[in-house]
């Protein structure tokens, strides 16, 4: 239950790595708590693993669309991160949304006479969003009205207009297309 890879199966993708000598067409996954990208060696069919600081981007080919993830090598956050990051690309322009994808570890706890029963160990969802400001700087952000409206103190009517997280609708959406507004 809960594993700490992103999509939990290798799926087509398009690697480049640092070198840019081109790109690569390879089966991969993202190990989110090592930080690392795992992929299917064509020749052999061993499963390696790469550290995030050899990869410029990595482009996922699903039925959905495309999902573009890159590092956080060369962008400037608010808080300090631990380490060179995978980050997914959620709308690119003045205002870029990102998406830094992460697992917390939940130990199983079965033992005591009142504890929630959890039986197995697993890897939980902590995904963290950041909005580059004006400044070149990557903020943390919630999926919230409040918290946007804290970023964009400015654009609270349009905000509360557009954004609503309790609609049921995807909020990493909805803030894709108010930004397209601003």
């Amino acid at each position: 239950r809960g594993s700490p890879r992103l999509l939990d199966t290798l799926l087509p993708s398009t690697v480049l790595l640092k070198d840019g000598e081109g790109y690569y067409d390879v089966d991969t996954d993202i190990d989110v708590v090592r930080n690392t990208m795992l992929f299917i060696l064509p020749a052999s069919g061993d499963l390696l693993e790469v550290s995030s600081s050899w990869i410029d981007e990595l482009i996922y080919h699903t039925a959905k669309g495309d999902l573009l993830f890159r590092t956080t090598e060369n962008l400037k956050f608010d808080r300090e991160l631990k380490g060179i990051r995978f980050y997914q690309v959620l709308s690119e322009g003045p205002y870029m949304f990102i998406k830094i994808p992460d697992r917390k570890f939940l130990e199983a706890n079965y033992t005591g006479l009142y504890s929630p029963d959890k039986r197995y160990d697993e890897y939980v969802p902590d995904d963290r969003y950041y909005i580059m400001g004006s400044d070149s700087v990557m903020h943390r952000v919630q999926l919230t009205r409040k918290s946007l409206g804290n970023f964009f103190p400015g654009q609270t009517k349009l905000i509360n207009s557009s954004f609503n997280e309790k609609s049921g609708e995807d909020p990493e959406q909805q803030v894709v297309r108010l930004l397209k507004k601003f």
